[in-house]
């Protein structure tokens, strides 16, 4: 990557193996964190926050809007 991102990354799934090997490739990436949010049925509300999130950057003229969890 050009820039250091510094997000959080919320994953679900119903596979609790397949969830541990995708959030241990997501921390592999350098001030990236990963987190268990629980099953699959969930990622529906998880993915209801990309308009906001593009609605946030487009009126406050914001280039990258993400989600960390502090």
């Amino acid at each position: 990557f050009d820039v250091e991102l510094e997000y959080s990354v919320a994953v679900c799934g119903d596979d609790a193996e397949s969830k541990q090997i995708v959030m241990g490739m997501i921390d592999q990436i350098s001030h990236l964190k990963s987190y268990d949010a629980g099953p699959l049925a969930i990622s529906s509300v998880i993915e209801g926050l990309t308009p906001l999130l593009n609605n946030i950057a487009k009126c406050n003229q914001m280039k990258d809007v993400g989600i960390r969890f502090v």
